[in-house]
């Protein structure tokens, strides 16, 4: 009888620790911010951290998340200096970055 017991019980706690083995914790959520650029040409490019993500024209009408911290942000357009701002998200913040940009005067290179 007692070893019955002691059978039972040695089961119970290998099913306890099974189960608790099986249950994996879900990583929280990132936290996001959205990124949108405003006043640049329709067609300039930009540019997050170095990486090409759209055209002004599309962060103008639909912002990018983006994971809360801190980017540099990239305009680039023919005939106009490129722009540069470095920006901060924060959760659940839109970041606009207000791109007038300057244009390059005739015979000079922009850049």
């Amino acid at each position: 009888m007692l070893r019955l017991r002691s059978a039972r019980a040695a089961v119970l706690v290998v099913l306890a620790l099974v189960g608790c083995a099986a249950t994996k914790t879900q990583p929280a959520p990132k936290k996001m911010g959205l990124l949108c650029v405003r006043g640049a040409p329709d067609d300039a490019q930009v540019y997050v951290n170095e990486t090409l993500v759209a055209h002004a024209a599309a962060l103008a009408a639909r912002p990018l998340p983006l994971p809360v911290g801190s980017y540099r942000v990239e305009v680039r357009a023919d005939g106009f200096f490129t722009l540069y701002r470095d920006v901060e998200l924060g959760p659940d913040k839109t970041q606009c970055v207000e791109a007038a940009m300057r244009r390059v005067p005739e015979g000079e290179s922009g850049g």
